[in-house]
Order: structure tokens, then C-alpha cells, then sequence
């Protein structure tokens, strides 16, 4: 009786605790429920995931807690949607926050691994997410040298008609004015009014002073804040302008 009562607990302890083969007490017939290595049967593993492999900010690594049941050896499936072990995260940032056109920004890609549902510092020493390359303008004084005419008597009859834009052999005479003795007549009167028109007009003596002529601009701009801004044109054109009051040197 006392034997019968040995076997019936002898029993139950391989129940509980499985024998592995070789050792002594073990029967194939008398078996309890398998681990999964370190899980035991009827517990969960938890493991980590990732919904993408890599992100760009704004986006970010986004991670789901999953977990599998061990049955008897086996694990089920695992819990969950996310299929990526790890994820990468990429951003750039900016080593100041605004520059002046036309100094471009100075940027720098940095990145972000995580694994587990841990994540490494960002890579990179740049600490800015943004920077403006701003426009601006500058502005200079300009000069310019204007003519003054004073007139004075002037009679169109002393024309020389050689200084006419024709070749009209003409000659003036005392009381009977300018004869075109090599031409015909619509060449002397086209001649004689040009020549007439051109004596009129420069009868002046000339004189030239250097004034204020106000400012000149040019503004810089940039189509993008990692790309050197450049300079549109003087605004009137400083190359018809002189530097200072002097009128020596121009721009």
C-alpha cells in the first residue's frame, strides 16, 4: 500500500517539474508542459517594434509593445502591426538662425537610431531647425557732372558750311550770303539748315559742375536659404554716376 501511495506522488512531481531523458525517474509517458528557452509555457515574450525603418522630421520613430504566448514549447504569433526591429531617424539643422543675403546658410544632416525602444543622441553639433537667409539693400550717394551753357552773339551766316554733315562745296559772301557752287539747290538748302541749326545750337560757352544726384540702390536675395543670395542691378545705374563731389572717379 505504501509502495502504490510512493509511485501516485512520484508522479505528479514529473507533472510538474518534466525530467529530462537520462536522468533518473524520467518516462516518456509522463511528461509536463515545454518552456520557449527562458519563457515558460503559458507566459508571454514581449519584444518591441517599429512602424518604419526610417522616418524624416517632422516625422518620428514610432514603437508598439507586441507580445507571443509559449505554449508547450511553442510561441503564437506575436501581437501587433509594426515589422521593423529598428528605425532611423534623419533631420537637418542650421548653425545659426538667419544669415544675411548673400551668405547662405549653413546647414547639417544629423540622424537617430533607435532599437529596443531605446534611441541614440542625434548625431551632429548644429542645434537650430530653421534659418532665413534674409534680403537686404544697399544704398550709395552718387555725383554726376552737369553742363551749363551761357549763350552769346551768334550769327548763323559765319557757319563754316564745311562743318555740315553734306559735302556741299558752299561759300558765303558779303550781301549775297551762301553759295553752293558744286550742288544743286536742295543740296544747298539742306546744307544751309543744317549748318544754320548746328551754329545756333553751339553758340554757348560750356562750363560743368559736379552735383548731388541723389542715391543709388541694389538689393540682394536668395531662392534658397542654403544657396548664396545674389545682387540685382544699381537702381539708377551707378556706372553713369561719379564716387564724390569731385567728379573724378566713377563707379
Amino acid at each position: 500500500m505504501i509502495n502504490r501511495i510512493l509511485l501516485f506522488i512520484t508522479a505528479l512531481l514529473l507533472a510538474e517539474a518534466p525530467i529530462a531523458s537520462g536522468q533518473v525517474g524520467y518516462s516518456p509517458f509522463m511528461r509536463g508542459p515545454q518552456n520557449c528557452g527562458a519563457v515558460f509555457s503559458g507566459s508571454y515574450a514581449t519584444r518591441i517594434m517599429y512602424q518604419s525603418a526610417t522616418v524624416s522630421e517632422p516625422g518620428a520613430c514610432v514603437s508598439e509593445t507586441q507580445q507571443a504566448l509559449c505554449t508547450n514549447g511553442t510561441f503564437g504569433a506575436y501581437s501587433g502591426n509594426y515589422a521593423n526591429s529598428t528605425c532611423t531617424a534623419s533631420r537637418t539643422r542650421y548653425s545659426t538662425a538667419s544669415t544675411t543675403c548673400p551668405i547662405p546658410c549653413s546647414a547639417e544632416s544629423q540622424s537617430q537610431s533607435c532599437s529596443n525602444g531605446s534611441c541614440t543622441t542625434w548625431t551632429g553639433s548644429y542645434s537650430n531647425a530653421s534659418c532665413a537667409q534674409n534680403s537686404t539693400t544697399e544704398t550709395m550717394n552718387i555725383w554726376a557732372q552737369n553742363p551749363h551753357y551761357t549763350p552769346y552773339n551768334c550769327n548763323p551766316y559765319n557757319c563754316n558750311p564745311y562743318d555740315c554733315s553734306y559735302s556741299c562745296n558752299c561759300v558765303w559772301w558779303p550781301f549775297i550770303g551762301t553759295v553752293c557752287s558744286t550742288c544743286p539747290q536742295t543740296c544747298y538748302n539742306t546744307c544751309y539748315n543744317t549748318c544754320y541749326n548746328t551754329c545756333y545750337n553751339t553758340c554757348y560757352s560750356t562750363s560743368y559742375t559736379c552735383d548731388a544726384a541723389g542715391t543709388t540702390s541694389r538689393t540682394c536675395s536668395a531662392s534658397s536659404n542654403v544657396v548664396a543670395g545674389s545682387w540685382n542691378s544699381w537702381s539708377p545705374n551707378a556706372a553713369n554716376y561719379y564716387t564724390n563731389n569731385a567728379c573724378m572717379v566713377r563707379y
